[in-house]
């Protein structure tokens, strides 16, 4: 004979395991919304900042 018990669910315990999942190349964007950065510039240096190399300064010009 056969029983119908009704509907029902089972427990399988399988223990500690993974599954790779492969989505392919993809990009996600989001939006902070508007916000500022704070910018700290220190006088450092020597007294003179600039290149003394007159074969690189005329590069510099050609370029």
């Amino acid at each position: 004979t056969a029983v119908s018990a009704g509907a029902h669910a089972h427990t399988v315990g399988i223990g500690a395991h993974q599954h790779p999942v492969v989505i392919g190349a993809h990009a996600h964007s989001f939006s902070i919304g508007s916000h500022g950065h704070t910018i700290t510039v220190n006088a450092a240096g020597n007294a003179e900042n600039t290149v003394k190399n007159i074969a690189f300064n005329y590069i510099v010009r050609l370029a």
